[in-house]
C-alpha cells in the first residue's frame, strides 16, 4: 500500500466513525427500554410522537394501536419518556412539594423521588400497573414532570 492509499483508508475509517457518532448523539439509549403496549423491547424505527415527546414501540402494528387510542397507554407512554430521559421529575407525585432524593422508589427501572416517606409509602402500597397510572398518568406527569432541555 502506498502512502496515498494509507492516508485514504484513514479518512474513511474518520469520516465513517463521525458519521456513527452524530447519527446517533442525542438518542436514548433503548437497551433496557420495552413497549408501552406489548412489553416487548423496542425498536428506535418504530415510534409515535405524544405531546412533544418520542415514544418507541417494538413494532409498527404497536405504533398504530397507539395512534388509534393513545389514551390506553398514555401513562406507559409518559413512564418511558422518564425512562429515556426526555423529560425529568421536578416535584413529589403524590403531594407537589420539593423533591427528597434520598426517598425515591424504582417504578418499573425509573427512579422516582418524594418529598418523604410518607408519600413514598402511598406509591408502595400500589401495585404493578396501578403505580404507574398514578404516578403516570397525563394530569401528574404535567404537573410533575418537565421536558429535558438537550
Amino acid at each position: 500500500m502506498n502512502r496515498r492509499s494509507v492516508g485514504f483508508f484513514v479518512f474513511a475509517i474518520v469520516l465513517a466513525s463521525s458519521i456513527t457518532a452524530s447519527s446517533t448523539a442525542g438518542a436514548p439509549d433503548l437497551k433496557k427500554i420495552k413497549c408501552p403496549i406489548s412489553g416487548r423491547p423496542v425498536k428506535a424505527t418504530a415510534t409515535a410522537e405524544l405531546d412533544d415527546y418520542t415514544v418507541y414501540f417494538c413494532c409498527g402494528n404497536c405504533v398504530k394501536a397507539f395512534k388509534k387510542d393513545n389514551a390506553k397507554f398514555t401513562a406507559k407512554a409518559f413512564h418511558q419518556v422518564v425512562a429515556t430521559n426526555q423529560a425529568e421529575q421536578g416535584t413529589c407525585p403524590k403531594s407537589g412539594k420539593g423533591l427528597n432524593p434520598g426517598v425515591a422508589l424504582d417504578v418499573n427501572g425509573v427512579s422516582v423521588s418524594f418529598c418523604c416517606k410518607r408519600c413514598k409509602g402511598w406509591a408502595v402500597k400500589l401495585a404493578g400497573d396501578a403505580r404507574i397510572q398514578k404516578i403516570f398518568n397525563r394530569a401528574a406527569f404535567k404537573k410533575h414532570f418537565s421536558k429535558v432541555e438537550k
